[in-house]
């Protein structure tokens, strides 16, 4: 424990337990796109930027299924300085987004409308359409989902810390 004003008047120079510090954003990206290119294009921008840590390598997840649009998580490991973390997530984002722009992806939640022509010509929209029995029962399997290795050296892979929290925490009186 320190003291409220040994903070507000002294240097505090504060020290983490761990070397590596986890970074992260989301993202969204339309469902026409494929996950598997978008995935290597995502692992080739982030070995570029030289404060990302290539072991443990990042994680590219997906991560939710929206309405419109698939969102997708991006994990890294830096060195534990605050300042590794705003610069790697700066950098990781423009890399990621200018190897989007190279390969025509535009990583935005699009809003997609479907429309019918009825019999006299109006139009309703695609989710009005009734659907019939048969298409509830057809199954399409797709191809199996990558397999996700966790590194030895992930640091969420054991929960060992440096130091030991009894030298911080009060003695019992």
């Amino acid at each position: 424990m320190v003291p409220n004003t040994t903070i507000y008047t002294s240097q505090v120079t504060i020290h983490t337990s761990q070397e590596k510090r986890r970074v992260e954003f989301d993202f969204t990206v339309g469902y026409a796109y494929d996950i598997r290119k978008m995935t290597k294009i995502i692992e080739h921008s982030l070995s570029q930027v030289e404060e990302i840590l290539q072991d443990p390598p990042p994680q590219i997840l997906c991560w939710g299924l929206g309405s419109t649009s698939l969102e997708m998580r991006v994990r890294w490991w830096i060195h534990s300085q605050r300042s590794q973390e705003v610069i790697s997530r700066s950098r990781a984002i423009q890399a990621i987004k200018e190897a989007f722009d190279a390969n025509d992806i535009d990583p935005t939640d699009p809003q997609l409308i479907y429309y019918q022509k009825t019999q006299n010509g109006d139009e309703i929209p695609e989710a009005s359409k009734s659907i019939s029995p048969n298409d509830i029962n057809t199954v399409i399997e797709g191809p199996s989902p990558p397999e996700f290795k966790i590194a030895e050296n992930d640091p969420e892979a054991k929960r060992t810390k440096k130091d030991s929290k009894d030298a911080t925490m009060l003695p019992n009186e």
